[in-house]
């Protein structure tokens, strides 16, 4: 699982906490809400949309031929348009408990620390 949050300084205050709050709840607590999920649905779908090119089809095909022995070959990273318009939070969480490890997240922060210990603590007392 790779997530990405892009943070400006801001000079009326830290948003590490808050950024690390977002993370929290994304990775290691998430909540599985309806309109959440369905908001995440209708953004897959779109990107599959944007993704039907001839590109595409072609590196997917590349892709079955040069992984025929192992699942890659049939699971592409988008998945099928029919299995995303099936979710539900029910399979969602089933899914979560089954495969996700939050142990095996890592978290990067790159840019400018001004203060190293307290950018720490601010990680491990999440």
């Amino acid at each position: 699982m790779l997530l990405s949050l892009e943070v400006k300084n801001d000079s009326d205050g830290d948003l590490l906490p808050f950024v690390l709050d977002a993370l929290s709840e994304i990775a290691f607590h998430p909540k599985f809400l309806a309109s959440r999920i369905e908001k995440e649905r209708r953004a897959i779908l779109s990107e599959l949309q944007m993704m039907n090119t001839i590109e595409y089809r072609v590196h997917c095909q590349l892709l079955e031929n040069l992984h025929s022995e192992n699942k890659l070959s049939k699971r592409f990273p988008i998945g099928l348009e029919e299995q995303i318009k099936k979710w539900d939070a029910d399979k969602l969480r089933k899914l979560y408990e089954r495969w996700y490890f939050p142990v095996n997240a890592t978290l990067y922060i790159v840019g400018d620390i001004d203060n190293f210990s307290k950018t720490v603590y601010q990680i491990e007392v999440r």
